[in-house]
């Protein structure tokens, strides 16, 4: 009887003290939000997503994984962004301009020595090249394409693309959670 009594407070003591230990949140607790929260620099800001956690998460990565585009994004100066500057709100603009304000953002907390680039700000096609060719450089390119919402790594160019706006809203968002996340930690929300 006393066997029974000290197992039965051991397993209570173990039971209160699991639910002492914090549980931080991963990726797959925000399934179905659209809005996550991210701790920079012991402030939980909210950040606002164009698409839920959970339809970011179907997005096809390929040759690429979530550790490799954060790691490429800290390890480079400067992020070329190339897009098709002819393409409507509708189509992915809004996409492309939700992107680049985010990875802004998060410059502001963690990485303000990176520079985020675009085609139109070079006056010559030789000062793109220069920079798209410097080893300083991460080229991102946004394209609306037949395939559903996919990253890809192909010759050190990450390309991000969908056949919608809804598409290339899933994986700019997959993109931005990949920068936004932890991964040593599993995926926690935090920069």
């Amino acid at each position: 009887m006393k066997k029974i009594i000290l197992l039965i407070l051991s397993i209570v003591l173990i039971g209160s003290m699991a639910m002492c230990v914090e549980k931080r949140s991963t990726l797959y607790d925000y399934g179905g939000k659209d809005i996550i929260f991210v701790d920079a620099n012991n402030q939980s800001i909210e950040l606002e997503l164009r698409t839920t956690v959970g339809e970011a998460l179907t997005t096809k990565l390929v040759n690429t994984n979530i550790e490799d585009i954060k790691n490429n994004y800290n390890n480079h100066k400067i992020i070329y962004i190339e897009y098709d500057p002819n393409i409507s709100q509708e189509d992915g603009g809004v996409s492309i301009v939700d992107l680049a304000s985010k990875l802004k953002f998060y410059n502001s907390f963690v990485r303000n020595d990176v520079q985020i680039v675009y085609k139109s700000i070079f006056n010559n096609q030789s000062e793109i090249d220069k920079i798209k060719n410097s080893n300083l450089t991460m080229i991102v390119k946004i394209t609306k394409s037949d395939n559903p919402a996919t990253i890809s790594k192909s010759d050190g160019v990450y390309v991000i693309e969908g056949n919608s706006l809804k598409e290339l809203d899933k994986s700019t968002t997959m993109f931005i959670l990949s920068i936004y996340t932890n991964p040593k930690d599993r995926y926690y929300l935090t920069i």
